[in-house]
């Protein structure tokens, strides 16, 4: 099934795209014809960068440039085969590089790489997932791939990933994908170094079938005013000392998630009504139809319809009366089943992160007097502080 944007069938009815997460999905691929990656939250994905490391004996010819391609359920994009260069490397004679495609679907059946080719070591996925405003995090990328053989200490590459400053420290996840690190005890130096905070870190074994390995690593407190990270990677040379086997591999990029930090003045208790709402679909229903209605569950209060909502899918609605109010409360229906109540008057609880009914969590939402609704509310705090009594369906 092909992600789909969400059909809206109203004019107050309209779909946010957020800031990105991505994901890395991968594994080795030695000796394998066809190879399949799975795919979750489809209805999140925006594309899919999908990539295959070659690399062959010495003195061996270079594949055809379509030795592997890759496909899915309905779409079947160019692949492009990049002969990588060795400048951290001291060989130059293996034949090397990289195959890639980029999905611009995603469908439930995942992505699939053919392969007519002997020596491919392994096949990922970069999957760049839409971001609702409940994530915690946004991702950073350095999309570069590099080989590396015996370079050594003194000569690294270093990955830089330029990431947003904050008003506070925050938390951040470095994630590193490796091709050939196989049994053979090869070695991965890393270092890690985000303004005053480094993390240094050895890796020898695949942990995602032979011959791939996906590190992932936190680091804590990072300033906020840390504008860049930085990630420099060597395989040891023997002159560096007694190290472990100093043999080859492939780093195919860096990712960085980085936490938000909501600065004080960014969000505010509800205040004057609801005016907007981000909402995800936690239900089990395919492909449903979500219908929205202010005040009474009935055709002349019906303002908004989304169709083909699937669970975890984000939709966004603004109120359908004056300056976007949705009165005190709304209801709504998958598929025209038992309405749920969302109180929209600010005289009860409302607030980013809450759940409603175990069917709906509010990823996100704006009130009238308050701007963005925090990710928390003080419980019981139910005093609007308008003055006006919002409990009329009036929107006044």
């Amino acid at each position: 099934m092909k992600k789909r944007l969400l059909s809206l069938v109203f004019l107050f009815a309209f779909i946010f795209s957020f800031s990105q997460t991505i994901e890395i999905v991968g594994k080795g691929v030695v000796g394998e014809t066809n190879s399949n990656i799975a795919l979750t939250n489809i209805g999140e994905i925006e594309k899919v960068e999908v990539g295959a490391i070659y690399k062959a004996l010495f003195d061996d010819p270079l594949p055809s440039p379509n030795a592997v391609t890759f496909n899915d359920a309905d779409e079947s994009p160019f692949s492009l085969f990049d002969p990588l260069n060795y400048d951290y490397s001291t060989l130059n004679n293996f034949p090397i590089g990289l195959f890639s495609a980029t999905f611009n679907t995603a469908d439930a059946g995942g992505v699939n790489a053919v392969i007519n080719a002997d020596h491919v070591e392994s096949f990922y996925a970069f999957v760049y997932r839409q971001q609702d405003p409940s994530q915690t995090f946004k991702s950073f990328r350095n999309s570069e791939t590099v080989f590396f053989f015996r370079n050594g200490i003194d000569n690294p590459y270093v990955f830089d990933v330029p990431i947003d400053v904050a008003s506070d420290s925050r938390n951040i996840v470095v994630h590193i994908p490796v091709s050939e690190l196989d049994l053979t005890i090869r070695k991965v130096v890393i270092n890690i170094t985000a303004g005053p905070v480094s993390l240094n870190i050895e890796e020898s074994f695949p942990n995602l079938g032979e011959s791939f390995f996906l590190g992932s690593y936190p680091l804590n407190g990072v300033p906020g005013d840390v504008n860049n990270v930085s990630i420099s990677v060597y395989s040891p040379d023997p002159a560096d000392g007694p190290l472990s086997n100093g043999d080859s591999f492939f780093v195919s990029g860096v990712v960085v998630d980085v936490d938000k930090v909501m600065d004080n003045g960014d969000c505010g208790e509800c205040d004057g009504q609801i005016t907007s709402l981000d909402l995800k679909y936690l239900g089990n229903e395919t492909d449903a139809t979500i219908k929205v209605y202010q005040g009474k569950v009935n055709d002349d209060d019906l303002f908004a319809t989304f169709t083909g909502v699937n669970n975890g899918d984000v939709f966004s609605f603004v109120g359908p009366k004056k300056d976007n109010k949705m009165g005190s409360k709304i209801f709504l229906t998958v598929n025209d089943g038992n309405p749920i109540e969302i109180h929209t008057s600010c005289s009860q609880d409302i607030y980013a992160g809450m759940e409603i009914a175990d069917t709906y969590l509010i990823v996100a939402g704006m009130s009238h007097n308050g701007g963005p609704l925090c990710p928390d509310t003080p419980p019981g705090d139910d005093d609007d502080d308008d003055g006006n009594d919002d409990d009329d369906d009036d929107g006044n």
